[in-house]
């Protein structure tokens, strides 16, 4: 039997490999099950329907209920993603396996678990669906994909059917630390209010918490709640500091994971680091080894400035030595070239291993995605654009060694010293004037740099801190006002020397370019400037001129150069401690990258055994400096507020008890008149079929052919056009019901788009079937 070429007909890869297109085949029913299910996810018309008495058509042809696509997919899949729950019903009545898992082993609770159908997840657990189902080697349950999805109420459900909460996957994760990875911040809320533990850690010594602070930072915070108890009744307050700071593996092998401290200072979450349990372990760090790092490397910088300042001023021009009385002078050299080549040393140390440690990062992260690229399934194409997303992002950054602007200031520092030293070594043995000068000069402004240098070291200590990063923000709004005053200085400075300067006038301030330049800023000052001088050469343009530079320069930018400074005085002073903190923390964490491994030891050591958790004394009224009374207070007016607030509450629902029971009762009235109504139409339905196989009846008594107006279900075969379910808008049509009295058309579980269908179809001549 040949296929009319002017037909469209669909096969399903996958199902059988014996399928063909014989209308007596048991497989071409199967094919048709699954691709009709395709055509149907398909359809553009939101409207569409499933027709269960086709449905029963085909299945009583013998095609296979569980027979599924190439990817190991029942109709059931596709059923559990977007279909009304009474279809899951019908199909499982008849067989459907609610446990059959696809080529991923992802089962129908898997599909219903991602796309956030809790409605269907009923039905397939009351039908014995497993709730710990797991993937085929990627070891997740049902939980794992509602947290990856963002389904949220698919969570909730889950979790209140006892699924449990810290099931963990191939790699150890658990739905928290997966839905943060997939930065999923809804699922990661709820999770944790559910109680799932933030601090969990898989089998690379990842934790969700860690995670968190990068992607999802007002989540982070309550995962960090859960680090800090307190026990009011002791006066106890405690700290899990060694859950904030993970211990070695028990393997011994050293993993690049970032810790949690480490990625607040990487992505200045200034907030995070303001929650106790943060300042609690910057503390309890400071106090190990972060105070005598810090005032090491103080001690060591002020030396070293110290040595460059004698030897700067000691200096004289021609430069010229006499032993024995200058010996002292050339020993002060040599130790601060030997300083300044160990400073070196140092820098390059630093960079290379910062290198060395972000390679090592990026290459771990980057092949722990890919491990899940496997699993990524080929109906889902979103799951690998997100994975390969995350890679790219990875392979864009860089090594955070010069994210920090303080480490390009020390190279400027010396680099400068190398200069003044070459050029000074130079001065010794050619004998020219000019070079001393040059070099003393170089060295007058090289010195400067060097002492400002000294505030690296000092911003390790809480009361100067945000006043350093004050004058970085400074600096950064004096670079932003000098581009715009140039833009207007430059041109007005060609002004007044074609008008006074050069031979084109007599102002002797205004005679060369540096003089001109120079007096220029002295009137944006308000300075004294040459006024008799320049109204006697031109009057009109000294007007001019002078106006509306003054205008522009001292009074537009002037002011807006301190309304800048104001705003970046503000900011800082608001978030003041948030940056002390932060810039102490910076300096522990640089302090720490250099413990040796005793002194490193010693440390795991004090936190296993006095932070875990650590315990401290608590007194809620104790008061302090730094506005804490005022947060105390509204503290207590937000105790005040809740407690109102749960009276109000309690009111409200004494008060509608009432009506509720009132509404109860109509609703039951009104479902017992619904059965009535519907038994009646069934009843009538009855009767309509009765009259209509009698009339049928008595047409074949009397010989006549056709089929007298009444369209029979069509038939499972290849000639002819295939059956085609209702569309549009099915509230205007009343609904059929089949033999059983349930209704033979059932929709979406919405109407909105459809989404991709999960079942995979080949199409032959381009044309899907009914």
């Amino acid at each position: 039997m040949q296929i009319s070429q002017s037909k469209k007909y669909t096969l399903v890869r996958g199902i059988d490999a014996s399928i063909s297109p014989d209308p007596l085949s048991a497989n071409v029913a199967n094919a048709e099950l699954i691709g009709y299910f395709g055509h149907l996810a398909t359809s553009t018309d939101p409207n569409i329907s499933i027709d269960l008495e086709y449905l029963e058509l085909i299945l009583s042809r013998g095609a296979d209920i569980n027979c599924t696509d190439k990817y190991g997919q029942t109709a059931l899949h596709e059923i559990s993603r977007t279909w009304d729950p009474d279809v899951a019903v019908f199909m499982i009545e008849r067989g459907s396996n609610v446990n059959q898992a696809d080529l991923y082993g992802r089962t129908p609770l898997h599909v219903a678990a991602a796309v956030d159908f809790p409605e269907m997840i009923k039905v397939l657990l009351e039908n014995g669906a497993y709730i710990e189902s797991l993937t085929e080697k990627e070891m997740q349950s049902p939980l794992h994909y509602a947290a990856r999805n963002d389904a949220c109420e698919s969570l909730r459900l889950l979790l209140k059917k006892g699924a449990q909460l810290h099931i963990r996957d191939y790699k150890g994760r658990t739905p928290l630390l997966l839905a943060a990875e997939l930065d999923r911040s809804e699922t990661s809320n709820v999770l944790l209010e559910m109680g799932a533990r933030s601090y969990d850690v898989d089998r690379t010594g990842h934790t969700a918490l860690q995670v968190m602070v990068t992607k999802m930072p007002a989540v982070a915070k309550e995962g960090l709640n859960q680090l800090y108890r307190c026990d009011r009744a002791n006066r106890k307050q405690y700290y899990d500091l060694h859950l904030l700071e993970p211990l070695p593996l028990d393997s011994g092998i050293e993993v690049p994971a970032r810790t949690v401290l480490q990625s607040i200072v990487l992505y200045n979450q200034l907030e995070l680091i303001m929650h106790p349990v943060c300042r609690q372990l910057v503390e309890a760090k400071w106090e190990k080894f972060g105070r005598n790092g810090a005032f090491k490397q103080l001690a060591f910088n002020l030396l070293f400035i110290l040595m460059w300042t004698v030897l700067a001023c000691s200096l004289k021009s021609p430069f010229e030595y006499k032993f024995p009385e200058d010996i002292w002078r050339l020993i002060l050299e040599v130790c601060g070239g030997l300083l300044t080549i160990y400073q070196i040393v140092l820098e390059l140390k630093e960079f290379s291993d910062s290198k060395k440690k972000f390679i090592a990062w990026r290459n771990w992260r980057i092949t722990e995605i890919e491990k899940d690229f496997k699993f990524c399934h080929p109906q889902w194409p979103q799951e690998r654009q997100y994975l390969d997303q995350e890679v790219a992002e990875i392979k864009e950054q860089a090594p955070s060694y010069f994210a920090d602007k303080w480490n390009l200031f020390d190279w400027l520092i010396y680099i400068s010293l190398l200069i003044v030293t070459l050029l000074h070594v130079v001065d010794i043995f050619v004998d020219a004037s000019g070079l001393s000068t040059a070099t003393q000069n170089i060295f007058a402004i090289v010195i400067i740099f060097v002492w400002l240098r000294l505030m690296k070291s000092v911003r390790a200590f809480v009361r100067f801190g945000p006043f350093i990063v004050m004058l970085g923000l400074v600096a950064s709004d004096f670079g932003t006002f000098l581009y715009l005053y140039g833009n207007f200085y430059i041109p007005y400075a060609c002004a007044f020397w074609m008008t006074y300067g050069g031979n084109n006038g007599t102002i002797p301030s205004m005679q060369t370019v540096d003089q001109l330049m120079y007096s220029l800023f002295r009137i944006t000052l308000v300075d004294e400037y040459d006024y008799d001088g320049m109204r006697q050469e031109n009057v009109w343009m000294t007007y001019i001129l002078l106006v509306t530079f003054l205008m522009i320069s001292a009074i537009l930018c002037i002011n807006l150069l301190i309304a800048m400074l104001s705003n970046t005085f503000q900011r800082v002073y608001d978030n003041a401690t948030a940056i002390a903190i932060m810039q102490q923390t910076k300096i522990i964490l640089s302090i720490e990258d250099g413990l040796g491994k005793k002194t490193k030891r010693k440390y795991f050591d004090y936190i296993r055994e006095f932070c875990s958790p650590q315990s401290l004394y608590y007194d809620d009224d104790m008061t302090s400096e730094g506005g804490d009374d005022l947060k105390k207070m509204t503290f207590q007016i937000k105790d005040s507020l809740e407690e109102l607030d749960e009276f109000i509450r309690e009111e409200q629902h004494l008060a509608h008890n009432g009506n509720i029971s009132g509404l109860r009762a109509e609703i039951e009235d009104l479902k017992q008149k619904h059965e009535e109504g519907l038994k009646k139409v069934n009843n009538d339905l009855k009767v309509v079929q009765e009259l209509l196989k009698a009339v049928l009846e008595q047409r074949s008594d009397r010989g006549g052919g056709g089929d007298g107006g009444i369209r029979t279900l069509p038939t499972l075969s290849t000639h002819g056009e295939p059956y085609s379910v209702p569309t549009g808008n099915q509230s205007s049509v009343p609904q059929v019901m089949m033999a059983t009295g349930s209704p033979r058309f059932i929709g979406r579980r919405d109407t909105g788009t459809p989404k991709p269908s999960l079942l995979a179809e080949d199409s032959i001549d381009g044309g899907p079937i009914g």
